[in-house]
């Protein structure tokens, strides 16, 4: 049985009372001082760039390794996606919420823009391929794109996790992924298809909607081959008949998912619902992602 959690209308009051009705993150910001640039008094950061599969794929990687010196087996590491903007959003603040003996080596990968996202990159590696077809996004999006989450995953498991061994040693069998939206459809989609490539994910408004719950295509298949933990997060704060098609159904989709996966004998699933718009759940899912990642706390 999965834990349900929700929050109180008072809190829903101070959060998001006059929020926009489908606030999605503004993707056009430009990136300012980030905690690597300002210096933290938990992490020394370092800066990898790395060259994809495709001649127009290019990734910059920064890998945020603790202060505190190294368990045995080697640090934890929670690799989180759209790193530009989780960067901007991260801070010494939020970190003194955290055991100081068990922050996770932070591997947060993202592109060489000066925006916190890149929004033409991200579409293509963030989303599922659909079977004999390469789609264009809805035109709302421009037509972007999409289905290179398969690449985008063995470019993770080929390329970057062995270019972070290089920076800092990592425990294997502690790694997290942490992603929001289209980084939380990556992460399902890296779950069903590649189960044993992380022990955690925390996925944030994970966007079921897209191309009718494609990513649900390969639940039916799916084993979870060791221990594993799941904490998926829904914002209830939007307009229901607002957003792209099909996200009224998110939060229904999402409920029923993590009921049926909490079934995987090997998974250990929490289902957490946030007054909180589309937009503010990136940054709320930031510290339970922390917390999963270096203390084991669903």
């Amino acid at each position: 049985m999965i834990q349900v959690l929700r929050y109180s209308v008072f809190l829903w009051l101070l959060l998001a009372l006059n929020g926009p009705l489908w606030a999605r993150p503004n993707l056009d910001l430009p990136n300012e001082p980030n905690l690597a640039e300002r210096g933290s008094a938990f992490y020394r950061f370092t800066q990898v760039d790395l060259q994809g599969k495709e001649p127009d794929q290019h990734y910059r990687v920064w890998v945020a390794v603790p202060k505190n010196p190294a368990p045995p087996q080697g640090y934890p590491a929670l690799y989180m996606l759209d790193g530009n903007a989780v960067l901007t959003a991260l801070d010494d603040q939020m970190l003194e919420g955290l055991r100081s003996d068990a922050l996770p080596v932070l591997v947060l990968v993202g592109y060489p823009v000066a925006a916190r996202f890149d929004v033409t990159a991200r579409a293509y590696d963030y989303t599922p391929p659909l079977p004999g077809k390469m789609p264009a996004l809805e035109e709302r999006d421009g037509g972007r794109r999409s289905g290179g989450a398969d690449k985008f995953a063995e470019f993770i498991e080929r390329r970057l996790k062995p270019a972070v061994q290089e920076v800092v040693s990592t425990d294997p069998q502690r790694h997290t992924l942490w992603g929001h939206s289209y980084g939380g459809l990556f992460g399902l989609h890296s779950l069903f298809t590649q189960p044993g490539a992380f022990q955690g994910y925390v996925l944030a408004d994970p966007s079921l909607w897209w191309q009718n719950s494609a990513v649900l295509a390969n639940e039916p298949g799916f084993a979870s081959p060791g221990p594993a933990r799941l904490l998926m997060m829904r914002g209830t704060a939007d307009h229901p008949d607002k957003g792209p098609p099909g996200a009224h159904k998110a939060p229904e989709l999402a409920r029923n998912l993590a009921q049926r996966l909490s079934a995987q004998p090997n998974l250990k699933v929490e289902y957490q619902e946030l007054p909180l718009s589309h937009g503010e759940m990136f940054k709320a899912s930031l510290l339970p992602a922390l917390r999963l990642a270096g203390e084991g706390r669903l």
